[in-house]
């Protein structure tokens, strides 16, 4: 389904060349609309040229993959490393949810206003593709967490513990999302920074889990 989008990348210059694109796409959609920028734009500033973008990627939608792809690589390797940490191997639960909570909130914060045109320039022909990738992404996340997780098993008195710690998964998860992408607090009487939400979120999540 990948290859809709794009060639497969099979040298390592291909490799370095797309993350190159991948941070780029993701820094112009911060700074404009989609629709203001150019290929050109783009190859400018990774440093390829407009032949060897086309030569890999089917069109100018290629910009919102690769946007994607630096967003979901840039918080899977800050998740992965606040899961190595080796300090983090001695918190309690609380330690380890405020971790995660704490990359997720401020990844989100970080790359809000290209995963927003991403949201709303995303051809409806390529959803899978974005699907999949979010899946493997958060499979490869979220199993690291509930890893984590489950060597303080102990610490969780909730009566189905498997079940609590999927649904604080996705709890956590959407109400970043809502607070972060869409701005859903605006809708009630509270107004609160991103440090505030990571202490509300990781305080929820760890009530939940002792309920």
């Amino acid at each position: 389904m990948e290859s809709t989008w794009r060639s497969a990348a099979r040298q390592d210059r291909s490799r370095r060349t797309e993350r190159a694109l991948a941070r780029a796409a993701a820094r112009l959609l911060a700074a404009r609309p989609f629709e203001e920028i150019r290929v050109a734009d783009l190859a400018r500033a990774a440093g390829v040229s407009v032949g060897g973008f086309y030569r890999r990627f089917r069109d100018k939608r290629a910009v919102l993959h690769l946007a994607d792809l630096g967003f979901i690589d840039d918080c899977r390797q800050a998740l992965d490393e606040a899961f190595d940490d080796p300090a983090l191997a001695e918190q309690p639960l609380a330690g380890v949810v405020r971790a995660y909570v704490r990359v997720m909130v401020g990844k989100f914060r970080e790359h809000r206003l290209a995963i927003l045109q991403v949201l709303r320039n995303a051809d409806p022909a390529d959803a899978r593709v974005y699907r999949e990738r979010a899946a493997a992404f958060n499979q490869h996340v979220h199993g690291r967490f509930r890893a984590a997780i489950a060597l303080r098993a102990a610490e969780i008195t909730h009566p189905d513990p498997e079940v609590a710690v999927n649904l604080a998964i996705f709890f956590a998860s959407a109400a970043a999302r809502d607070a972060i992408w869409r701005g859903s607090l605006a809708a009630y009487p509270v107004a609160i920074d991103d440090q505030r939400l990571i202490d509300e979120i990781t305080r929820a999540f760890l009530a939940y889990l002792a309920s």
